[in-house]
């Protein structure tokens, strides 16, 4: 995942996008196959709503106690050797 996306995934994000003209491939009509075809979808604008979806903020929760454990440890090492 790029970099400019996590804040809106850690966050989430309400706005208003464009999404670009694309090739779409389509293989149903009406419930039934029709194999497979192309059509060109033009450009519009889509509302974009992502949750909020917590994946730094909660990891960093998570690590607390062993983060503390071994800052801890390494303080116990420095104060033995010095």
């Amino acid at each position: 995942m790029p970099a400019f996306y996590s804040g809106s995934q850690e966050y989430g994000k309400q706005k208003l996008v464009t999404v670009r003209a694309h090739l779409r491939e389509v293989k149903l009509a009406f419930g039934k196959s029709i194999g497979t075809r192309e059509v060109m979808v033009k450009q519009h604008q889509k509302q974009m709503n992502l949750p909020e979806r917590s994946f730094l903020r909660s990891s960093m929760r998570d690590m607390a106690p062993l983060k503390a454990f071994i800052e801890g440890a390494v303080a116990g090492i420095l104060d033995a050797t010095l």
